[in-house]
């Protein structure tokens, strides 16, 4: 509904799908920094009772 709203928002329908897909490339970017920042797998795996360096077999 969101980039519904903003492609019809926008002048053109070529300028709404690029306004459109530029909101998601930056949704995407934070989230991502957001996990990069927040994310601590050492931490889950103490928690989890997991070894934090055991490699997956091959």
């Amino acid at each position: 509904m969101l980039l519904g709203r903003v492609i019809d928002a926008a002048p053109t329908a070529v300028a709404g799908y690029e306004r459109a897909w530029l909101l998601t490339a930056a949704l995407l970017a934070v989230s991502g920094a957001c996990a990069a920042v927040f994310l601590r797998p050492e931490r889950d795996a103490r928690r989890l009772g997991v070894p934090a360096d055991t490699a997956p077999p091959r």
